[in-house]
Parts: structure tokens; sequence; C-alpha cells
């Protein structure tokens, strides 16, 4: 069945970046799926942060495209940013706003109006109800795990189509990681995809469909992640790692 460029959330094609002679990322070319959990896991410094910020729009590649939802990520990037929505591993925040302030700024520049934002909250902070306690407490006062379902609560305000992710689970506890998964993969199921960078595993073999091993800024192998795959083994393997 043909699938149109329009209706894949992300695609990559041919992707390449250089700083002077250096190259970080050599001719990468992929497609995360509608329905899916698309991760990218690596090695730290095997670029996929930078393949991350090249996908929305934050750094420019040397060469090579990326389109979203058929749209060119950087010729159409207005058009782009109504279809996603990216968490990055720092987790940037005004720290001088409240948990909830940050939402209704959020929502706000999603186009949302104060009495959605507030009923999106409502439901949305069941997520982690573990935050209703500290959603007025300034940011400032929030550890990195806060901050990251803060975000994440964010993200879902405006139902973005596909949500993009760098290392997603960097802070927080084990239980919330099992949240964090369930969550993103009930978002798959309802027909969202997902994309995004981890080098953790377990999170990886636990809650991943598809994944791309990235080493030394190149796609080394392409595979779903079944009940029966052996992901340790696979990542050390062609990563060469006794």
């Amino acid at each position: 069945m043909n699938i149109s460029r329009n209706d894949i959330p992300l695609k990559i094609e041919s992707v390449c970046k250089k700083y002077s002679d250096k190259k970080v990322l050599e001719n990468i070319s992929l497609i995360a799926e509608k329905g899916k959990v698309n991760a990218i896991i690596g090695p730290n410094g095997a670029g996929k942060t930078t393949l991350i910020k090249i996908i929305v729009g934050l750094l420019q590649a040397t060469s090579g495209e990326v389109y979203i939802f058929g749209k060119n990520n950087i010729r159409e990037n207005d058009a782009v940013k109504k279809d996603l929505f990216y968490i990055s591993d720092d987790v940037s925040c005004y720290e001088y706003l409240s948990g909830e302030e940050f939402v209704y700024f959020t929502g706000n520049l999603r186009g949302l109006n104060r009495k959605e934002i507030g009923a999106k909250l409502k439901s949305l902070i069941q997520i982690f109800p573990e935050m209703e306690k500290n959603i007025k407490d300034p940011i400032s006062e929030y550890s990195k795990g806060s901050r990251q379902k803060l975000v994440f609560i964010c993200s879902l305000l405006s139902d973005p189509k596909l949500l993009i992710i760098d290392e997603p689970i960097v802070g927080l506890d084990p239980v919330s990681i099992t949240v964090f998964g369930k969550e993103l993969k009930k978002f798959a199921q309802k027909g969202g995809a997902v994309f995004l960078s981890t080098h953790i595993l377990s999170f990886a073999k636990d809650y991943v469909d598809k994944v791309c091993i990235l080493g030394e800024g190149k796609i080394l192998v392409e595979a779903e992640v079944k009940k029966d795959t052996n992901l340790e083994f696979m990542y050390k393997k062609v990563l060469d790692i006794k």
C-alpha cells in the first residue's frame, strides 16, 4: 500500500552534519511511523541530540532534508510547529513562573483559551498526580524530574500529532519512568507518533516499537522491537561492545 508523504509523521532524507572537517551525522535516512514509539538509540556522543535539533529546526543540516507530515522542517517551519511538540534534554523552563503559569503560558502559545487549558490541566495532571501539590510553586524549586513531568503535561495540551523527545527519562524515578513509558505507548496507540532519543536500553526494550541504532553519526541498524528481541545483544554487537 502506497503511503502519501503527508501521512508520514517524520521522514529524514540523507541528512549530514559537519562542523569544519568533523562529520557528526553521515547520510541519515529514516522514517518514524504513525501509531508507534520510534527511537534512535546509541552511546553518548553518537549524534542523537544533534539529529533531534536538526529535526525541530534548531540546527540546520549541512545537507539533506527533513519532512514533518510532508512539510519541510525549515522552509515550512511555522506549519510544522502546529503538528509537533518538542521536549529537549535540558527541559528549559521559565523559572520565575509557577508550574501552573507555565502550563497556561504554553497552552496560550498553542492557541488554547484559559477555559480549555484549565480543563486540560485538570485531566492531564492525573498522569502525575503528585504534581498537584507543587503545581503552584515556582519552577525554580522543581527537581529535574518534576520539570520533565511538567513539560510532558504541557506537550499534550494541544493534541499534537508528533512528539519529539530528547532523553525523556533522565531525572525520573522508576515509578515515573513506567508511567511515562505507558503514556507514550497510549499516545501512539491513539494514532500519534513518538520519536525519541535514549541511551537507556531497558526503557527502549519496554516501550519502543522501532529502533535505529546510531554509532559515530551513522545508522548501523534499524529493527522492530518485539517481546523476544534481545536489544542489548543487538546493541553490543553492532557497536562492537565487549
